[in-house]
């Protein structure tokens, strides 16, 4: 897992300078044990450029997605707010 972390975290580099906002979830939650597919919620990344970041400080794993800093939504709702990001509003 860490190591297809890794190489996600490379291919995305070098969209951060073109200023385009990046969504990333996964499409289910697998249980570690059974290997099942479950219900729970899955953790989301939505970057918008040129928002100051820094007052508000985010690291983006298990433990912290698991609080996150963005409520808990569906799928539909968090394309909703992917598109009113992409509209500037």
């Amino acid at each position: 897992k860490k190591n297809v972390l890794e190489q996600f975290d490379v291919a995305l580099a070098p969209l951060l300078d073109q200023q385009i906002i990046i969504a990333c979830a996964a499409d289910h939650s697998t249980d570690s044990n059974s290997g099942k597919h479950t219900s729970d919620p899955v953790p989301a990344l939505l970057y918008t450029p040129g928002k100051d970041l820094s007052a508000n400080s985010i690291k983006f794993g298990e433990s912290t997605c698991r609080n996150g800093n963005m409520q808990r939504q569906s799928s539909s709702a968090f394309l909703q707010r992917v598109l009113q990001q992409m509209r500037g509003s």
